[in-house]
């Protein structure tokens, strides 16, 4: 007889067990990276992913299936993207159901006030000027993925369940 499964709906406790895309159990956040430039993407994905499970795309449209499929607890992205930008991707991201939930960190060479002002109006919970150091990345996923978990927005996982807390939202895959 199998256990059933029981899941704290009103818990700021931290999923003890996230699923990655190959549906292999593991315990870091998954952090999708979109970004075109190829020394860019291996240089976070070596950085980062000690503390997190980096899943990687190369333009928007990639980065839009990727997120679909993986559902990430965090998407970090380029706005300069071949094809769709990075701010059309925040708007997909903002707008679908299943994905509206995750945040998005906007990370560009485009720092005018006007820039900023519209990729916080599609969406995005953060923007990073490029270049940027390192630590001030890490220290700004820290502090979304801290807002995000506080506000119940992250889902809560295991095995091939999920339960998204701010919509109260249980799908099996």
């Amino acid at each position: 007889e199998v256990e059933p499964l029981v899941i704290p709906v009103h818990s700021n406790i931290e999923a003890e067990e996230d699923t990655e895309i190959t549906g292999v159990p593991q315990t870091k956040y998954q952090v999708l990276v979109v970004e075109d430039h190829k020394d860019t993407r291996t240089f976070l994905k070596l950085q980062l992913g000690n503390d997190y499970t980096i899943h990687l795309a190369k333009n928007g449209q990639e980065g839009l299936e990727k997120a679909k499929k993986a559902l990430p607890d965090l998407i970090v992205t380029e706005v300069d993207l071949p094809g769709l930008n990075g701010y059309e991707l925040t708007r997909y991201i903002k707008e679908d159901a299943d994905m509206c939930h995750i945040p998005v960190i906007l990370m560009t060479t485009l720092t005018d006030n006007e820039d900023i002002i519209k990729g916080m109006e599609l969406g995005a919970d953060d923007y990073l000027a490029k270049p940027f150091h390192l630590a001030e990345l890490v220290a700004r996923i820290r502090s979304v993925t801290r807002r995000s978990r506080n506000s119940g927005e992250l889902a809560y996982t295991a095995g091939n369940v999920s339960l998204f807390e701010s919509s109260r939202r249980l799908t099996v895959d």
